[in-house]
C-alpha cells in the first residue's frame, strides 16, 4: 500500500531535501560564475561535487529505471544526459587553474548549462511522485538505498557515464 496522501515518508523528506540543497548549491555556483569569481566557484563546485554524487547515483541506480518503466526511456536517456551536463559544468570549473579568469563566452556557456541543470533539479524534484506510487515497505527500502548512496562517499563526477560528459542544448537536444 502506498503511502497516506498527505504522510510524508522518510524516502520523500530525503529526496526533497537533497533537491533543496542542490538548488540552493547551483544557484550559488550560477551566481559565482556570473561574478567572475573563479575562487567562489572553484569552492561551491567542489562541494557539489562531493555532497551530491550520492544522490545522483541513486537517481542514475533507482529512480531513472522507474522513470523509464512509468514514462519512457527517452525521458531516462534525456535526464542522464542532463546529468552530464552538470558533471561537464562542475569538472571545467574545478580545472580552473588559480589565478584563471573565465572568458565571457565560457561564463555565458556556463551559465547556459546551470540553467540546464538547474531546470533538471526542478523537474526531477517532482518524479518523488514516481516512488511516492510505490507501496511504503518498498519506499523504505529505497530509503536504505539512498542513505547507502550518500554514505559511499561517491562524488557526482565518478557517477554515471562521467568519463563522457554531454551537453545539452536548448531544446533538450544532446550537443
Amino acid at each position: 500500500m502506498a503511502a497516506a496522501p498527505h504522510e510524508e515518508t522518510p524516502l520523500a523528506r530525503a529526496f526533497t531535501l537533497d533537491h533543496q540543497h542542490l538548488s540552493g548549491r547551483l544557484a550559488r555556483l550560477a551566481l559565482a560564475v556570473g561574478d567572475n569569481d573563479p575562487a567562489a566557484a572553484r569552492a561551491i563546485a567542489d562541494e557539489l561535487d562531493r555532497t551530491a554524487g550520492g544522490h545522483m547515483e541513486f537517481e542514475e541506480q533507482v529512480l531513472y529505471p522507474q522513470v523509464a518503466r512509468v514514462f519512457s526511456s527517452e525521458y531516462a536517456a534525456q535526464l542522464h544526459a542532463e546529468h552530464r551536463v552538470g558533471q561537464a559544468v562542475v569538472r571545467r570549473i574545478q580545472e580552473l587553474s588559480q589565478g584563471e579568469w573565465l572568458s565571457l563566452e565560457e561564463r555565458e556557456e556556463l551559465l547556459a548549462d546551470l540553467r540546464t541543470v538547474a531546470g533538471h533539479v526542478l523537474s526531477c524534484g517532482t518524479l518523488l511522485s514516481v516512488l511516492e506510487s510505490l507501496p511504503v515497505r518498498e519506499q523504505d527500502a529505497l530509503f536504505t538505498q539512498l542513505q547507502a548512496c550518500r554514505a559511499g562517499g561517491r562524488r557526482w563526477t565518478q557517477t554515471g557515464a562521467a568519463a563522457r560528459p554531454a551537453a545539452i542544448a536548448p531544446g533538450g537536444e544532446a550537443r
